[in-house]
């Protein structure tokens, strides 16, 4: 007759710790941050500035689906590369989103070096270019009390600039995707 409760005791503390685990688990599925979209919105290279110093004017839109989590950016470059080469970059301010909101970051840089100067004379002979746009931001998540580590987020726009130095094709807004590294 004694071993009869304490074997009811070690089945009761067992269907507790399952219990406890299955209620984690779903907590952690339910609770479990997704990573935020960006969208490359405007971009366009004027040729058209004096002194041969043409500027990029770019905005990029930040989208947070977080039900419940805000969303903290932290050392955000963007830089464009043609071909492989780096032809201009930029840092932008750090800043916080809310739970399910949608932002807009606009900036402008300014290009130099060989690798600019042929973008800059293929635009003005009114061909294409292809660029690529990269942005890697730190990014920190926050629901309800708890804070997680920063994260890196790596994300890239393919783009062809046409005639006038705007986005050739139909799609004008271009959502950037994780980098091909």
């Amino acid at each position: 007759m004694s071993r009869r409760p304490a074997h009811s005791f070690y089945l009761w503390l067992l269907q507790v710790i399952i219990l406890s685990l299955l209620l984690l688990f779903f907590l952690w599925l339910a609770l479990r941050p997704s990573s935020p979209s960006f969208t490359l919105t405007n971009f366009s290279i004027d040729t058209t500035t004096s002194n041969n110093a043409s500027s990029i004017s770019f905005s990029i839109g930040f989208s947070n689906d977080n039900k419940r989590g805000r969303v903290y950016y932290d050392k955000i470059n963007i830089t464009v590369y043609s071909r492989n080469a780096s032809i201009a970059t930029t840092r932008l301010e750090a800043f916080d989103q809310g739970h399910e909101k949608s932002s807009s970051v606009s900036g402008e840089v300014f290009g130099g070096g060989r690798e600019w100067d042929e973008v800059v004379k293929v635009i003005e002979r009114r061909r294409r270019v292809r660029l690529r746009v990269e942005l890697v931001a730190a990014v920190r998540y926050r629901i309800w009390l708890w804070r997680s580590r920063w994260h890196w987020m790596d994300v890239e726009a393919g783009i062809s600039v046409g005639f006038g130095g705007k986005i050739s094709g139909r799609r004008k807004k271009i959502k950037m995707h994780r980098a091909q590294n």
